[in-house]
């Protein structure tokens, strides 16, 4: 007997789907009796059905599931082997094995814990009879033109992993979009079953019904959290890759509406245009079309009731649901801010600040040794194994923490000030708003705004890593090679870490965020701001007096370009500027400070990054503290990069935004939206075109975007699950909210 489930979004609440295989899976075995093995996830899992045109229906099939490793004791069994063997970049690996089996990886030399392997369960998908139109039948009591059941004329199908499996020999879980291209027309109102028995598939047939204003369509793209009301901007976007199928054409004069979820009535409608086609290519850095697709968007800044909505393309689809409501930024900003907490170093976290667990670690209390490297990250060292060629000089340091781990892995380097500079900025400028934000952190209900303890958090690691003659350690990491620790163990057992030593570069880009950390405080404890305004004093006096000693720069073999330390010179100059009133450090920023260039407004890298931020706080000072023309070169080029962030967003099909032009298209590119110069300039002139452009460049981090996908956990309706956060992934925890 054929068991069959039914597919039909009836309702706004079904439009969020069924996430997860095992979760669908138990659903159809509760509803119609499955065996018990269907449990298993050993079948490939129908997740979703719908249109992406009137005549192509997509089946979203889940193949595989991945377990995530367990870390637990080591309980030795009579028989056992601990094998050594060399793995990745040559490093020492040690596996369990029992009864001629391998069985985990022993993380520490004390052989005390193991981690798991990540396992994949569940049975592939066969592509070949996926890929073939005959596999598929599709009947409908409805509609006359299937009632005699057809298949379709052909197949295009794109296929994805869906998760990461850490294991030498296991495949990843896959994800499959099967597009069929239909005879004809799907009839709205009209129900559809299909046949999937070829494919073995849980279910083994599913029924669909077209009901474009119910059924959530992977080709309509949205910001996931939604709009204020008064936000300009609101866009939507419609586009399919049809991956072996190619690009795809959308016929003319399709139409869009705006919904309410909650009373089904129409809130705003127009028409779908074109954006950028496939055959046109995007101006970014390198000329291609990165979607490969045509793009087409929908314009709906008329959309100011507040209220949950989706976007409907009639006769296709709708998108996931989104708010318009005045706290949807406030409450994404929220849990990014999560993010920020759940990274630091040298602390325990868990609750009642987080779910997630993790001891704490890189803290000298724990045994911790820190140990000086006479080079940079950068260049030679890392090649030769950084501490393999006797780069440790035999100096320890005491006192260190603090600090956030970056991305996947745990180092902590001066760059991540950056971060808290941009916190500091907004507490500058709104801080009756942010002072008020709460994020759940230990120092929640201090005197000081969370904002403001987060950025200290960070900026204290750096703060202890100064010497006596205020030089800057440039960061810290576990050491790579060496040590107690193997393949799998997570970031508190490594207790050997190397410290990168001091050089001009780093010490100028802390010098100038200390000053900025040490105006904040004033406003809340003049003790701790005098600590960081003396700290900042000394960090630039080391960086002026060693930034052209040629050993200091050979010794620590920067990888950093004269230009680069002297904009990094000019903002650490202004910042201590509007700090201490000091005229010195006016004629500092004058002498380094790429404004005084005759290329000042031709060179776009000007007013990015550290350049940007020096001319941000320069135009801000009273007149009486500047020089007009300065000033006025200060304005107008942060306008200026603002108009280049808009122009460089209408040469794309999502919007995304960058202030150069030259900008490649590489890490973050897409998922962090470079929009602080919009910022910026919206803060200069008033001009809501900066925030327009602001909030179509956030959209495609957001959800709108060709995957559906937010960029950030725990943000929307579908975030990213799997990013690279070791610690989360060899404990087998769920990941924490806020990893952009």
């Amino acid at each position: 007997m054929k068991k069959k489930a039914l597919i039909v979004w009836g309702g706004w609440d079904s439009r969020r789907g069924i996430n997860g295989g095992r979760a669908l899976a138990c659903v159809f075995a509760v509803a119609f009796a499955l065996p018990a093995c269907a449990l298993a996830g050993a079948a490939p899992t129908v997740e979703h059905v719908c249109a992406v045109d009137p005549q192509i229906l997509l089946i979203e099939i889940q193949a595989g599931t991945c377990v995530p490793s367990k870390l637990s004791p080591y309980e030795k069994v009579p028989g056992d082997e601990i094998r050594s063997r060399k793995g990745a970049a040559g490093r020492k690996e040690l596996v369990l094995v029992r009864r001629g089996r391998e069985m985990a990886w022993v993380v520490n030399t004390e052989r005390t814990l193991i981690r798991s392997f990540d396992r994949l369960v569940g049975d592939p998908l066969d592509a070949a009879l996926a890929d073939a139109a005959a596999t598929f039948k599709i009947t409908s009591p409805d509609d006359p033109a299937y009632a005699g059941g057809k298949a379709p004329t052909r197949i295009s199908r794109k296929s994805k992993p869906t998760n990461w499996v850490d294991s030498d020999r296991v495949k990843a879980p896959t994800r499959h979009y099967i597009y069929l291209h239909l005879p004809s027309p799907l009839k709205e109102g009209a129900s559809y079953n299909l046949d999937l028995t070829a494919l073995k598939t849980i279910p083994a047939t599913v029924a669909y019904r077209h009901e474009p204003a119910r059924v959530r369509s992977e080709a309509v793209h949205v910001s996931q959290i939604g709009f204020r009301g008064d936000d300009p901007g609101k866009r939507g976007y419609l586009s399919v890759w049809l991956g072996s199928g190619g690009a795809h054409t959308y016929a003319k004069a399709l139409r869009f509406r705006v919904v309410n979820t909650k009373t089904g009535a129409t809130a705003v409608k127009g028409d779908v245009t074109l954006a950028v086609a496939a055959t046109v290519k995007e101006k970014t850095r390198v000329r291609a079309n990165h979607n490969q697709t045509d793009v087409y968007r929908m314009d709906f800044a008329a959309l100011k009731q507040p209220g949950t909505y989706v976007l409907v393309v009639d006769g296709i689809g709708s998108s996931w649901p989104f708010e318009i409501g005045p706290d949807v930024w406030r409450k994404a900003f929220v849990k990014s801010l999560r993010g920020f907490y759940h990274q630091r170093t040298g602390i325990e976290i868990g609750p009642p600040h987080s779910e997630f667990r993790r001891p704490r670690n890189f803290h000298g209390e724990d045994g911790c040794v820190f140990s000086e490297l006479s080079v940079q990250p950068q260049g030679q060292a890392a090649k030769e194994g950084r501490d393999r060629k006797g780069y440790r000089t035999g100096k320890v340091l005491g006192g260190v923490y603090g600090g956030y781990h970056d991305a996947g892995d745990w180092d902590m380097r001066i760059h991540h000030v950056d971060a808290s500079r941009g916190h500091l900025e907004l507490l500058e400028l709104f801080g009756e708003f942010f002072a008020k934000i709460k994020h759940n952190i230990p120092e929640s209900g201090n005197k000081l705004p969370d904002l403001l303890d987060e950025a200290l958090w960070n900026m204290d690691l750096y703060r202890r890593l100064q010497r006596a003659d205020g030089a800057i350690y440039h960061g810290v990491e576990e050491a790579p090679t060496g040590g107690k620790v193997f393949r799998g163990g997570p970031s508190w057992l490594h207790k050997d870490l190397i410290v990168y030593p001091p050089d001009p570069w780093t010490a100028y880009k802390y010098a100038g965020a200390a000053a900025r950390t040490a105006l904040l405080l004033k406003r809340y404890d003049q003790e701790r701001a005098q600590t960081f305004e003396r700290s900042a004093l000394k960090a630039m006096a080391w960086a002026q007096a060693n930034e052209n000693d040629a050993s200091v720069l050979k010794t620590a073999r920067l990888a950093v370009s004269a230009k680069k330390i002297a904009r990094e010179k000019a903002l650490a100059a202004v910042e201590l500027y509007r700090l201490t009133k000091d005229r010195k450090w006016h004629d500092v920023f004058r002498g380094s400070t790429p404004l005084t260039s005759p290329k000042w407004r031709g060179d776009p890298a000007i007013f990015t990054g550290a350049s940007s931020a020096a001319a941000f706080v320069y135009v801000r000072l009273p007149d009486d503290m500047t020089e007009k023309d300065l000033k006025d070169r200060a304005r107008t080029g942060l306008v200026l990069a603002g108009d280049r962030s808009i122009e460089y967003g209408r040469g794309n099909a999502f919007n995304v935004v960058h202030a150069n032009k030259y900008m490649p298209v590489i890490l973050g590119f897409f998922s962090t939206p470079h929009a602080i110069e919009l910022a910026r300039a919206h803060w200069l002139s008033g001009e809501d075109k900066y925030i327009e452009a602001m909030v179509r460049a956030c959209g495609y981090g957001l959800g709108a975007n060709p995957m559906n996908l937010s960029m950030t956990t725990g943000v929307g309706h579908r975030a990213v699950k799997h990013p690279l956060h070791l610690d989360s992934r060899w404990t087998g925890q769920p990941i924490f909210e806020g990893i952009t």
